[in-house]
């Protein structure tokens, strides 16, 4: 079974705590009933407001895996620090010592998001192997139409997302870049399903996979789900 790493699970999570940390925190200094919502919002300053919403947004950016929450962080820390600080100097509930210490463990907590294996999640869909769908082990016909060359070649392993083509013997695959789309007829033995999509990568014989191209695809045809799982597994 393929599990999503606990990252993605738990700092949705721990930013919607922090978010409902600050109306909690409000609750308890100012003995106001938790239910009392008026009253604690009273108490509420305008970037108190900004910083739960926002704090929402990263739980939600953090596991729909939206790549505008590094833009947001470095912004996000500024605020943080900002607001403590005022709380830190100017307020009678904490110190500033305790307010540096919050702050900081905020700015390390943001810092895990830059972790290479965190980072390429966001940017490279790749990366995100619990989402892949299965592959299915299917030789079958291919003729793929590059912009210089049409290629005769077979498939190795077939899904709704992709498939790996088999590199032809005069390596035109390879010669393909990944920039371009590419034209995909796959040749059943009673009709040909016509799809589009792009290389995403290039990978020399390893294991039982052979020599080819794994190509994800941009267009698929309607009746390829159906072939798919009418196709033992």
């Amino acid at each position: 079974m393929k599990t999503k790493p606990m990252f993605f699970n738990i700092m949705p999570a721990v930013f919607l705590m922090l978010a409902l940390a600050m109306p909690i925190q409000i609750a308890l200094i100012y003995r106001i009933n938790i239910l009392d919502f008026v009253g604690i919002f009273s108490k509420l300053t305008p970037l108190n407001i900004m910083l739960m919403m926002t704090f929402g947004w990263v739980a939600y950016a953090t596991h729909s895996f939206d790549k505008k929450l590094f833009l947001l962080l470095p912004i996000l820390n500024l605020i943080v620090f900002a607001n403590n600080y005022f709380v830190g100097a100017f307020g009678q509930d904490f110190s500033i010592l305790e307010t540096t210490i919050s702050s900081t463990a905020f700015l390390v907590l943001s810092m895990t998001f830059y972790s290479k294996s965190i980072y390429r999640v966001f940017n490279e869909k790749n990366f995100r192997w619990w989402q892949s769908v299965p592959r299915k082990k299917l030789a079958v016909p291919l003729t793929i139409y590059t912009n210089s060359n049409t290629i005769k070649t077979k498939s190795f392993d077939v899904s709704e997302t992709g498939i790996f083509a088999v590199s032809d013997s005069d390596l035109d695959l390879f010669k393909a870049s990944k920039d371009q789309e590419l034209e995909l007829c796959i040749h059943l033995s009673d009709q040909v399903l016509q799809c589009k999509g792009k290389i995403v990568r290039k990978a020399l014989s390893r294991g039982t996979y052979p020599e080819g191209v794994g190509i994800q695809f941009s267009k698929v045809d309607g009746d390829l789900p159906g072939w798919l799982q009418s196709q033992a597994a």
